[in-house]
């Protein structure tokens, strides 16, 4: 019954539609603010290099050229030359190289869990020889990360190339499972290896090769039924050779035993396998307690077992180390090679060794390096003497050749030449018809003003910080935070003149640079406030537009948390620290009493809302609100915003309206291969929406982030960051709306005017008891034919409605609507004492059906 009642439930939340509107005309339509006129500095780093049989490679990386994190890639041929461009990528995770120059890409996604710990899934992206992605997003394994890591044994995978395909696998917390799957995505086979799905052995670490005739797998699994309280471990190496699809776990054979002391911090054992000819693979272990090299040539024809052999991989008496880099690569037919880099006190050792296919070492090499030196993936090999590695320097990715020891030469593998990231906008209003937009790229803070109609005024001005507040256009109070050495830093302001010439620079505080911070807002032309906390007390500072101290108050005798300022008149503003609420005046005089309240924005005419979401499974996340009064005391019971995308990441903000009752809320929702959209909602003071929504940018934007606004008289100018121009990088974007296209009389409010949309509206009050108002809205519905009395077919605008309430189990309870409705608004009220002797208290759904439309909702009666 449980999984009925599952189902019923997210059958009916999923049946559930987002109207997405799209633009309507604003006043002043999209337009660019920020202008790239400098070289660009954009991040990328933690490249990772992956090779196939030393034909060809791609270097992925992260990138920050998009704004946020991403990840890029890019093609070299057999000699380390660049084959095309740039390309995105799912991840750096895994590349594996197929047959014709296709690709798998393993990606991870991690959903952090309410109550601690979360879900990691991965997913298999291939990738045809343009880099065009043929199948994505394949589920291909999923691991549960516990809160407490107590006993927890990870999670890590691999991924290699199979004659027909690729193989991936996966350990979570010590149970192994493999796929092996073809070159769409399409699995073909799949094997566990649960010995004991509750007790010990546990797989500690494996490994995979395939060639054209067979596959091994080794791991190495935990003995003991308790390492972590006994303080020492017994594990087994063992292996598995397969020529067939039978059961690769089984029949495999035990290489040897450890004993290791699990109390130490070097009892990592690293575990590598690579296919060496079409008969032969190598089986490799290496124990951080001893560094060690044991390995083995193992030869599928021959049914002996192959003695061990050993080679040490440090030359020191050193007390302290640990493995930074350990890598096997196939150097050609008849030769492979071991590198490795290990970290001591202060530098690190790094050694090559070149073994022929027999097993022999050929050579070996040392040398040491900064104790920072390293590199991502396995190192290419291009002859008996040179290979090549994948670095980050100085936040872009090269590629270095290497003879031997030495570094010989570099090639810069990103190619963005040209652009800037222009970031995080902050919009001031300087009068009635002009304003200054100012953001944030990798060289610092800009601005520029920018005229009502869309125009910019003068040239781009170089700024401490992105805040600015004015005194019309004669002075700029421009506010900052700074970082120093050993984590100390300052907040403070720098004031220009109408020329932009500085006239005073001002430190507010000092200390701790990530235990202070501060809330500033203007007053009036006359007056600023700003709030800040020092590492001993929450002060309140009143200035002129002189940089003159007017007056200070210690708002609390400690350091406060969520500092916030919020102005309600010239002469009035709310202070909000923590928990707590007061009104001031002007003269830093309080005018209420100190409130406690929990809440997150105001709203204007002294009404405060706490907006919260309640996640769900598969990361559905509702978003609430309760409107609340300064003393805490709750105006409107909890509500839902039905018209916000059920997902985390729809991230709404609150849009405040002065004098009026209302608000909007700014979202977001993602389009595919285009990124996010940014839409506005308007919601009254009742909890209630207005009937629709509409998006704020253009259809031109792409990839769209730091949605942020000003509303200055009858103009609302909205401001983001988008990729539009592609290479570019991203650019402030901006538009100006008419105010009253945005807070228009809902339309259910003129009789005169129809629906333009089905709509099923959160029931009022919620929770209730026992009454409760429904609302619903029908459209004009023109394609419906009925039959007529004289025998033909005739259009009829009305449609037949059903509204009704079902119990968490999916029964219905109650038939509040059934009949044909016209085109219109509609109420109706639900009386939960009046069913069956009274309803008892829980959580209910409402389902509205009308033609081809439904809806449904949740509300609950609590008594």
């Amino acid at each position: 019954m449980k999984l009925k009642v599952i189902s019923f439930v997210m059958v009916l939340l999923w049946g559930q539609a987002l109207n997405i509107f799209p633009q309507i005309t604003p006043k002043v339509s999209d337009f660019r603010i920020s202008i790239d006129n400098f070289n660009p500095t954009f991040k990328q780093e933690y490249p990772v290099l992956f090779a196939n049989s030393n034909k060809e490679f791609i270097v992925a990386w992260e990138d920050y050229r998009l704004g946020n994190l991403a990840y890029f890639a890019q093609r070299f041929d057999s000699l380390g030359n660049k084959i095309g461009t740039n390309f995105k990528v799912h991840s750096n995770l895994n590349i594996v190289l197929g047959n014709n120059s296709e690709f798998l890409n393993i990606s991870e996604t991690y959903w952090e869990s309410y109550y601690g710990g979360g879900e990691l899934y991965f997913y298999a992206n291939i990738y045809d020889a343009n880099n065009n992605v043929v199948a994505e997003n394949i589920s291909v394994g999923a691991a549960s990360i516990p809160w407490c890591g107590t006993g927890y044994l990870g999670v890590f995978s691999k991924a290699c190339k199979t004659p027909n395909g690729y193989a991936f696998g996966l350990n979570d917390d010590g149970y192994l499972n493999l796929i092996e799957m073809d070159e769409r995505g399409n699995f073909l086979h799949e094997w566990e290896l649960y010995e004991n799905e509750y007790l010990l052995p546990r797989v500690v670490n494996f490994d995979m090769a395939y060639n054209d005739s067979a596959k091994i797998i080794a791991w190495v699994r935990s003995d003991e039924e308790d390492f972590f309280s006994s303080g020492t471990d017994t594990l087994t190496l063992l292996y598995s050779l397969k020529r067939d699809t039978s059961n690769i776990f089984s029949d495999s054979v035990i290489v040897k035993n450890y004993i290791l002391d699990y109390w130490g911090d070097k009892q990592t054992i690293n575990l590598k396998t690579l296919a060496l000819t079409d008969t032969t693979f190598l089986l490799a272990d290496l124990i951080n307690d001893s560094l060690v090299l044991n390995y083995r040539i193992i030869n599928i024809n021959d049914t002996t077992f192959p003695p061990e052999r050993s080679i040490s991989l440090i030359d020191t008496n050193s007390t302290y180390w640990y493995i930074k880099k350990f890598e096997l690569s196939q150097l050609s037919e008849d030769k492979f090679l071991v590198y490795s880099i290990i970290r001591l006190e202060d530098y690190s050792q790094r050694k090559i060794y070149l073994f022929n296919n027999s097993g022999d070492l050929l050579s070996e090499y040392t040398d040491t390096i900064s104790i920072y030196k390293t590199f991502g993936g396995k190192p290419f090999l291009l002859s008996d003497g040179e290979f090549l590695t994948a670095h980050e320097i100085n936040s872009d990715v090269f590629l270095t050749r290497n003879n031997l020891i030495e570094e010989i030469d570099t090639l810069k593998i990103n190619d963005d030449e040209t652009g800037s990231n222009d970031l995080n906008p902050f919009i001031s209003t300087i009068d009635e018809s002009k304003y200054f937009v100012a953001w944030e790229n990798e060289s610092g803070a800009y601005g520029i003003k920018v005229n009502n109609n869309g125009t910019k005024d003068g040239n781009r001005i170089k700024l401490e910080g992105r805040q600015c507040i004015f005194s019309g256009e004669s002075k700029c109070v421009n506010f900052w935070k700074k970082k120093f050495k050993n984590d100390q830093g300052s907040i403070g302001f720098t004031i220009y003149d109408s020329e932009w010439n500085k006239i005073q620079i001002d430190t507010i505080v000092s200390g701790p640079y990530y235990e202070i911070s501060n809330s500033v807002i203007k007053l009036n032309d006359s007056v600023f406030v700003t709030l800040f906390n020092h590492p001993e007390v929450t002060k309140s500072v009143l200035y002129n537009f002189d940089g003159n101290k007017l007056n200070e108050k210690i708002i609390s005798p400690t350091r406060s948390y969520g500092l916030r300022l919020y102005k309600e008149a010239d002469n009035l503003f709310w202070i909000n620290w923590g928990d707590n609420l007061q009104l001031y005046s002007d003269k830093l005089e309080p005018m209420t009493e100190t409130y406690k309240i929990d809440f997150t924005h105001y709203l204007g005419n002294g009404k405060f809302l706490k907006l919260y979401n309640e996640a769900q499974p598969l990361d559905i996340v509702y978003w609430k609100g309760i409107i609340l009064s300064a003393e805490g005391d709750t105006l409107v019971e909890e509500f839902n915003f039905d018209k916000i995308p059920n997902f985390r990441d729809s991230n709404p903000k609150i849009m405040q309206f002065k004098d009026k009752s209302e608000f909007a809320v700014l979202f977001s929702k993602y389009e595919y291969d285009k990124g996010r959209d940014f839409y506005w909602q308007v919601y009254g003071f009742d909890g209630l929406p207005k009937p629709s929504n509409h998006r704020i940018n253009s259809n031109d934007a792409k990839w769209t982030r730091d949605i942020t606004y000003k509303i200055n008289g009858n103009d609302v100018f909205f401001l983001w960051a988008d990729v539009r121009d592609g290479n570019l990088g991203y650019d402030i974007y901006g538009n100006i709306y008419d105010s009253g296209v945005i807070t228009a009389i809902s339309k259910d409010e003129n009789p005169n005017i129809l629906p333009e949309e089905f709509v099923l509206y959160q029931n009022y009050p919620n929770p209730f008891n026992p009454s409760t108002t429904i609302k619903y809205s029908l459209p004009q519905i023109t394609h419906h034919l009925i039959p007529s009395l004289e025998g033909n077919e005739r259009s009829d605008r009305s449609v037949l409605v059903t509204l009704k309430v079902y119990d968490v189990l999916g029964r219905e309870v109650a038939t509040l609507v059934n009949e044909v409705k016209s085109p219109g608004y509609y109420t109706v009220t639900f009386n939960a004492s009046s069913v069956g002797g009274g309803l008892p208290s829980g959580i209910y759904f409402y389902k509205l059906t009308a033609g081809n439309f439904s809806a449904v909702k949740k509300m609950i009666l609590m008594k």
